[in-house]
């Protein structure tokens, strides 16, 4: 968690916004909030009540709000942002007909 929890903040004093700007179709945008938190990488984005469905990995905390829990055997901030965009794009965008 601390090896996470540095390269969060290095990403943040480097003025990287904590979010995803993900391209829709007819020149729209899904924006993806992230946190970090002491579980692991949460995200929330507006689903507009469209069905999602994520791997076995990421848990929901609540509609539009979900975490992907950290791995012991996982060091990168970039492996754990790679799986959300990942999920997102197969497990909504994709079955939804979203992607530009």
């Amino acid at each position: 968690m601390n090896i996470i929890k540095k390269q969060w903040d290095e990403m943040l004093n480097r003025g990287t916004m904590p979010l995803f700007e993900m391209e829709l179709k007819d020149d729209q945008y899904l924006l993806v909030d992230l946190a970090l938190t002491d579980e692991g990488v949460e995200f929330s984005f507006d689903s507009e009540d469209l069905p999602v469905s994520f791997d076995g990995d990421i848990e929901t905390i609540h509609s539009n709000r979900y975490l992907l829990p950290f791995d012991e055997y996982v060091e990168s901030l970039d492996s754990y942002l790679e799986l959300i965009s990942e999920n997102l794009s197969e497990g909504y965008l994709f079955p939804n007909d979203l992607m530009a």
